[in-house]
Formats: C-alpha cells, sequence, structure tokens
C-alpha cells in the first residue's frame, strides 16, 4: 500500500498555473476582441490540474490514490474559486465596467445567483475529478511510454 503524500506543493503548482492561464485568456479575448465564456475558465482548470498532476506524477512515479485525489480535487476546487473571486475583486475594483457589474449582480435575483454557484460547481469539481483521475492515468501512460519516468 503505498503512502499518503502531502499535496500542498502540487496545490500551489496548480493555483500559480490557473492564476496565470485565467490572466493570459483574458488578456488574449480583450486583445482579439472576442466575449469570453466558461471554455476559457475549464480550460485553465484542466490545464493547471494537468500541470499539478505532471508534477505528482514526476516525483511519485504514479497518479495519486483516492485519498490524495480527493485532496487534491477538493483544494483545488477551492483554489480555483479563489483565484476567480480575486480576479473579479481587481476587475470591480479596477475598472468602470466592474462597478458596473456589481450593480447588476445586486439586481440579480438570489435565487439564480446560486443555483449558478451550485452549477458550476458540479462542473468545476468534475472536471477536476477527471483531470486528476483518468486523464491522470492517460499521462502516466504517455510519461512511461516516453522513459520519462
Amino acid at each position: 500500500m503505498e503512502e499518503n503524500v502531502t499535496i500542498g506543493k502540487y496545490i500551489i503548482w496548480f493555483a500559480i498555473v490557473n492564476l496565470s492561464l485565467t490572466v493570459c485568456f483574458s488578456i488574449a479575448f480583450i486583445l482579439l476582441e472576442i466575449d469570453s465564456n466558461t471554455s476559457a475558465v475549464i480550460g485553465a482548470l484542466v490545464g493547471a490540474a494537468m500541470v499539478a498532476g505532471s508534477k505528482f506524477i514526476q516525483d511519485h512515479k504514479r497518479v495519486p490514490n483516492r485519498t490524495e485525489k480527493t485532496k487534491l480535487v477538493w483544494l483545488s476546487y477551492l483554489t480555483s474559486w479563489l483565484v476567480s473571486l480575486l480576479l473579479l475583486g481587481g476587475f470591480i475594483l479596477a475598472t468602470s465596467e466592474g462597478s458596473q457589474l456589481l450593480e447588476m449582480m445586486k439586481s440579480v435575483n438570489m435565487g439564480i445567483i446560486l443555483g449558478a454557484i451550485i452549477f458550476f460547481s458540479i462542473v468545476i469539481l468534475a472536471t477536476l475529478s477527471l483531470s486528476y483521475g483518468f486523464l491522470a492515468r492517460k499521462q502516466l501512460e504517455g510519461m512511461k511510454r516516453k522513459g520519462v519516468i
């Protein structure tokens, strides 16, 4: 039976990559005058989870076990919300559009906001679970084929 390892280092990797990708995607969308959507957020989540998972696999020569995967999913989930709130707070404070967004959010029914939060939470958790499970196993297979591990 493999020993559970500390996953804090991988959550830090996740946070850095998630923040970096989210900012890069946002800047690219602004420069290209493309409306941003949730696929960019999912792309940043998957990219960050793949980097964190890859670092885990390189360090331990295996995918995360059930306990480690659960911790990775939940801590990555919380980290992704913190990154989103940090960026949203910065947007609200730094731009006039941010204050307009805040005013619009105040007028929206709280049930709709709560429903959206629940829906996106489910999507985020499913994406992270897939990334640290199935996709991590695929990464391990690829690394073994290439002789990386």
